[in-house]
Order: structure tokens, then C-alpha cells, then sequence
């Protein structure tokens, strides 16, 4: 250790001696050579436990300059210390074994040719320095080759990046110039990391592209940190997505989750292609759609520049040999578009030559437009008309006991009537029992009983019954949908029908039912046919069960399918599918009801007649601005409105469709 100081020029002469009983030192030296000695031993020795001392020397770097560095990142402590050694740019390293080799590893790191190069220590905030440094080490390192598209630099200066996990800082040995641009760039990489804990930091080389043009555009589409779930139909919310381009490398430098990666490396594969000589130059655009959808968007332009395409390939002419042998094509010629959709964001990205986009842009302004939507109210709802007839003789007696109570019987079979005689409660109240007219006869006795007049009531009943509404549903449909998009409503109840014995391998007998949806099920598709004209696909089933309780039940089916053309606000009627049901009740008393001639005094007859007509009535609207939807809300909320207040929804929405003559003629518009 003391062999290379060099006092004065010269090398001082001195002798050590060791003392191992007193663990002490004899020095032999003059005066100025002693302190020298003395000076350093009293630095080397100090305190630390399980420590060794290791000389540590420099080839490139001062060691005085170098131990402000280390010390950041192994700060002074009572196990630590270092010491620079000037005589020969060593390092004196006091500390444990394993922490000794630690800054040995990061010193030889450090200790390299840097001309003018400076040593900068930038701590992160977000990112991680074990993951930033491999990738600014890629991007900065020497003989830096450009991509084959824009963007081309001349060869780097030597930059080194050194991770520091303790600190998660990096330390930086570059020139000044070098080491701003390093610092740039660590400011865009250093930024927030995603909730999900994913984020990831990809560096992609472009071959074909400019990597500038290519961070634009990536950009654009991801800006939204929406990326598509793994589902039909899903999104989820993604890890935030930043791309930046590095033209150095003519390469992108990716900050974002795994599924992003995957998604803009498969994205930048079908961009970064390459462009022959002698094509059109090709060139990218974005289109963020408003209102159509960009799937189906895609697939229609697909078809229609493909058709272009072919018919352009078919109308070239063959060119010579020599011309073939250059692969060139002249400007007129067509080349191939490419047309991708970005679900996420509902745009679609195309790569098509520069002349082409004059007639991409005119088609897409034209399909992109918003639909138009049609208001849709329907009122499905059973009229009936039951007719009963209840003819013939129906008697009735009443006496009064001894204990001034009433007795009644008769025929057919009523409840007794009960009242005191003397205030003539009998009387009154088999007058009330009659509806037509009533027969009286002479007082009879009977079992030496005596009974009042025996009535004969003739009665002929018809009755009328109310409106029946089964559904009564309010649509906003867009115009024209196409197959998922058609909308129905189905009111049903899901019943059992046909049951299966089945018995198993154990003999154990079960019963297996089949399952029908019954009641109410519509469905509309509307479609603008002219300015104010409207066609209508209806498709309406009504369904009931005829004998419910049955282990076999039967399911009454009533259906409509047609195609109808309304004007706007008009009303159309599909009816005219009947229900009919009669059932033929007699009563009589044994022997007296068959008589010839006068049985008909002894017998009564109920014919019940009943007709169910289904009618479906439908208004569609068509809704072409803001303005159109505020009246159709204000008048369906206004008739919910005066219905809670009636407490009579039928008869509302009657009135509100424009159809009181239907509600007050109930019989007429049933026969």
C-alpha cells in the first residue's frame, strides 16, 4: 500500500515492522515520510465489524472525483467507508465481503475511457431501473443503425447506462449533449405506472416506416387507453398507452400493459410493410366515425375497392417485356387499400396510394351520417262480446215458522233469503231476486206449513264485457335494423307441456317436461321508404294455455306476419284473429222438466256465447331531430300522467292513440 508514495518526485524510503503481540506497527522512516504514513493508517483504521480492507485500483477514472457517486449509492455508514488513494487512483474499501464485491461491480462499471464524457445520477420516480436501463443501453449504443424508412441519423457517440436498483436511479456516463438527450428521453419513460401493475416497456424497430409518422398515428388510435376484452362484444378499461418514437432507431418505445403490447405490435406488423419501387407512394389515414359503425364500415369498403381494384387490374393493358422486367407501374395504375377498424374507438385506419383518399373520403362522408329513428307505439289488446241467454222458469217459495223466521227453497237451487214476516222482508226480497218479471201463485202448505206465493222468474241476461289490453309498448328503433339489431318485446310465462316418463338404470321413475314460452311476443322492423312513408315488418304471436291444471296442457296460438307502408304519425289496425267459446248449460227437475208441453215450466237453459277479437293497433313516428323526440316524450309522459290520475290506464291509452270510438263501440267493432 505504501510502496508507490512518491513525495517530492521520489520515492521515500521507510520500513515496516509488525508487532503482533500489540497488535502495532514500528515505522522507520524520516519525519515527513512517519506523518505521511501516519496520516493514512489513522483513515484505514477504523471500527467496523466483520470488515475487510480491499485496494481497489483505477485504470480511466479519478478515484477523488469517482467517491462522491459511490457514496450516494453506498452511503457512509459504520460498516461502510471508502477512501480514495492518490498515490496510485486506488479505491481503500472497508466493509463486508459481500458489499465490497457490490462496489467493486459497480466501480468497474464506472471505470471506463470517457474523453469528455460526465457521470450523471438520475433517480426515477415511476418506472424501474432495471427494466429502463437495458432498454436507453439498446437505444444509445454505439454503431446505432437506422430503419429503411425515415429518419436516418449518423452513428452515436459512446453513452453507457448503468442500473442502480438501491437508489431505482440510473447513473449516466455520456457528454453533455449525450446525457440531455438521455434525460429527455428518461422524462417521457418515467411516468406513471398502470393500476393493474402490468405496465411493460417494449422497444419495436421499424423497417419500412418513418417511426415519427408511426407514434402519430398509434397514438391517435390509443389515445383513449380503451382496449378491446378477450369477450364477444366486451371492452374493459386498459393500462395507460404511450408510444414514443426514438429516430435514432427509427424504432417506437412502447409504455404500456401486456394486452396493449400485443394488440399495437400486431397493428404496427400489418403497417410496417414495405413500399416497391415505381408504386404510388402509399399513405395512412385515420377516420374517426361518428355515427356509422366502423366493423361494418370496413367490411362495405373492403368490397367496394376491391371491386375497383379488380376492374382497374382487368382494364390495364399488357405492357412489354422490358417494362415488366422493371417492375414499374404508372401513375394510373391501381394498387391494393388496406382497411382496418379499430372496435375501441370506432375508426378505421387505411393505407391506400395518395390519389385514392379523394374517393374514400367522398364515400365514407356519405355513409357516415346519423340514422334516422322511428318511435314505435303499439297497443296489443283482446275485445270481447260474451252473449249469454238464460231462459225459462225458475221457482221460488218462502214461509214463515211459528218463531217468526223465514224459510225459502226453490228451483234451480238459490240461497235461502231470510227476513222477519211481519216487516215483509220475505216479499221484498224475493221481488229483488227477480229481473224481468215475476209470477205469482196461490199460498200453499205443504207438511201443514204454510208457505207465501211460489215465483216464476223469467230471465233473459246479456252482458257486455270491457277491453282487454295485453301489452302496450313504447319502441325507439333505429332506422332500417339489420339482423341483431331488430327489436321485440316478449310478455311471456314459461309453462310446462308434454311430459316424459323416463326410468333409469336403478329403476327409479321421473318425469321430464318440455318447455314453451306462452303470451304476449312482437316484433317491428321500420324502414324510411320515402319522405314521410314508413314500412312496417310486424311479426305478432299471442299465446295462451286452453285447459291449464291438465298433465298435457293445449296452447291456443293466434300469429301475424305481414308487411305494411304507414305515413308518418299514421295508425294501422291488424285484427280480426277470433277466439270463440260457447258453452250450453240446462237445469231441470227429474220427471216435472220432461213433461210434455208444461216441462218447460221445470227447466232452465244457459247458453253462453264468447268472442275474443285480437287487435293490434300500431303509430310509428319518425324522429329526424332533437325537437321530434322532446314531443313524443311529452306526450307519453302526459298520458301516465292523466292515467295515474284516472286510475285507468285502458281507457287512456285508448284515448291517447286517437281511438275513443273504439272504447265506446265496443260491440259494434267486435261483430
Amino acid at each position: 500500500l505504501f510502496s508507490n508514495i512518491v513525495l517530492k518526485g521520489k520515492p521515500p524510503k521507510f520500513k515496516l515492522l509488525i508487532e503482533a503481540r500489540l497488535n502495532s506497527l514500528f515505522i522507520v522512516a524520516n519525519r515527513e515520510t512517519t506523518a505521511e504514513i501516519i496520516e493514512l493508517i489513522e483513515q484505514v483504521d477504523v471500527p467496523v465489524e466483520g470488515a475487510t480492507t480491499t485496494i481497489h485500483e483505477l485504470q480511466y477514472s479519478d478515484a477523488a472525483k469517482l467517491i462522491p457517486l459511490i457514496t450516494t449509492v453506498f452511503p457512509k455508514t459504520s460498516s461502510i467507508k471508502i477512501l480514495p488513494f492518490a498515490p496510485f487512483n486506488a479505491l481503500i474499501i472497508i466493509a463486508n465481503p459481500v458489499t465490497t464485491q457490490q462496489i467493486i461491480d459497480l466501480v468497474d462499471q464506472l471505470d471506463i475511457p470517457r474523453g469528455n464524457r460526465q457521470i450523471k445520477l438520475h433517480t426515477l420516480q415511476y418506472a424501474s431501473a432495471t427494466t429502463l436501463a437495458p432498454l436507453l443501453s439498446k437505444i444509445f449504443a454505439d454503431k446505432i443503425v437506422a430503419g429503411k424508412g425515415e429518419g436516418k441519423t449518423a452513428t452515436g457517440s459512446a453513452v453507457k447506462i448503468i442500473a442502480e436498483p438501491r437508489l431505482n436511479a440510473l447513473i449516466i456516463i455520456a457528454d453533455r449533449l449525450a446525457t440531455d438527450r438521455v434525460l429527455q428521453l428518461i422524462a417521457k419513460l418515467d411516468t406513471v405506472q398502470g393500476t393493474s401493475g402490468e405496465t411493460q416497456l417494449k422497444l419495436v424497430a421499424l423497417e419500412n416506416t418513418s417511426a415519427k409518422r408511426m407514434a402519430v398515428l398509434l397514438s391517435k388510435i390509443f389515445s383513449d387507453s380503451v382496449v378491446a376484452g378477450k369477450g364477444e362484444g366486451k371492452t374493459a378499461k386498459a393500462s395507460p398507452v404511450k408510444i414514443i418514437e426514438e429516430e435514432r432507431l427509427n424504432s417506437l418505445i412502447i409504455i404500456a400493459g401486456r394486452l396493449e403490447i400485443e394488440q399495437i405490435l400486431t397493428l404496427i406488423k400489418k403497417l410496417d410493410v414495405f413500399q416497391e419501387s415505381g408504386k404510388i407512394k402509399s399513405n395512412f389515414k385515420l377516420y374517426h366515425l361518428k355515427h356509422a359503425v366502423a366493423k361494418d364500415m370496413a367490411v362495405l369498403l373492403k368490397e367496394v375497392t376491391g371491386r375497383i381494384t379488380e376492374v382497374a387490374r382487368k382494364d390495364e393493358k399488357p405492357k412489354p417485356e422490358a417494362q415488366n422486367q422493371s417492375k414499374t407501374v404508372d401513375s394510373g395504375g391501381q394498387t391494393d387499400i388496406s382497411i382496418s377498424a379499430d372496435e375501441a374507438t370506432n375508426s378505421l385506419l387505411i393505407f391506400a396510394p395518395s390519389d385514392a383518399f379523394t374517393t374514400l373520403d367522398q364515400i365514407i362522408i356519405e355513409l357516415d351520417v346519423p340514422r334516422m329513428q322511428v318511435y314505435v307505439e303499439a297497443l296489443v289488446m283482446e275485445v270481447s262480446l260474451s252473449k249469454s241467454l238464460d231462459l225459462g222458469v225458475n221457482w221460488k217459495g218462502a214461509g214463515v215458522t211459528s218463531g217468526g223466521r223465514v224459510i225459502t227453497g226453490g228451483f234451480p237451487g238459490a240461497g235461502a233469503f231470510t227476513g222477519d214476516a211481519s216487516t215483509g222482508g220475505t216479499a221484498a226480497i224475493a221481488a229483488n231476486s227477480s229481473t224481468i218479471g215475476v209470477l205469482n201463485g196461490n199460498t200453499i202448505s205443504i207438511g201443514g206449513k204454510e208457505f207465501f206465493s211460489f215465483g216464476a222468474f223469467v230471465k233473459a241476461v246479456q252482458n257486455n264485457n270491457d277491453v282487454n289490453v295485453l301489452a302496450n309498448p313504447q319502441l325507439m328503433i333505429i332506422n332500417n335494423p339489420q339482423e341483431g339489431e331488430i327489436p321485440n318485446i316478449n310478455v311471456v310465462s314459461v309453462v310446462p307441456v308434454s311430459p316424459k316418463t323416463v326410468t333409469s338404470a336403478s329403476n327409479i321413475t321421473t318425469k321430464e317436461y318440455q318447455y314453451k314460452e306462452v303470451g304476449i311476443k312482437l316484433e317491428i322492423k321500420p324502414q324510411i321508404s320515402g319522405e314521410n312513408s314508413i314500412r312496417l315488418d310486424i311479426s305478432q304471436e299471442s299465446s295462451d294455455v286452453v285447459n291449464p291444471g291438465a298433465e298435457a296442457i293445449t296452447i291456443f296460438k293466434r300469429t301475424i306476419k305481414t308487411s305494411v307502408i304507414a305515413e308518418d304519425g299514421e295508425i294501422i289496425v291488424l285484427g280480426g284473429l277470433i277466439k270463440e267459446k260457447v258453452a250450453r248449460n240446462q237445469n231441470k227437475i227429474p220427471g216435472f222438466g220432461d213433461l210434455p208441453l208444461i216441462g218447460w215450466l221445470f227447466r232452465s237453459k244457459l247458453d253462453q256465447f264468447e268472442k275474443i277479437n285480437l287487435l293490434i293497433f300500431i303509430r310509428p313516428t319518425i324522429i329526424r331531430t332533437k325537437k321530434d323526440l322532446e314531443k313524443v316524450n311529452q306526450r307519453a309522459s302526459a298520458r301516465f300522467k292523466k292515467a295515474k290520475e284516472l286510475n285507468k290506464v285502458s281507457d287512456q291509452v285508448l284515448e291517447d292513440m286517437g281511438i275513443p270510438e273504439l272504447y265506446n263501440n265496443l260491440d259494434k267493432v267486435t261483430e
